[in-house]
């Protein structure tokens, strides 16, 4: 697999939580965009653990960015 090489503009928390918003639509997709309901269990657990997941990832790794910079808000 390639690595992307370009210059990410954005902190890694906020991509964190783009993809736990992500994760939400997808698994609440409607319409032609459904495939979350169309997917055996075992893969939907996967996906929802991997929210929950993330979710928890996220808030540890922004806690800690609270207590160890000297300036957070430039990475949450």
């Amino acid at each position: 697999m390639d690595r992307i090489k370009h210059r990410w503009r954005i902190p890694f928390a906020k991509h964190i939580k783009l993809l736990i918003d992500h994760t939400d639509v997808f698994m609440r997709g409607r319409g032609r965009c459904n495939h979350f309901i169309r997917m055996e269990q075992e893969l939907m657990r996967d996906t929802i653990f991997l929210q929950k997941s993330l979710e928890k990832y996220h808030s540890k790794y922004c806690r800690w960015i609270q207590q160890n910079i000297s300036t957070p808000e430039r990475f949450i």
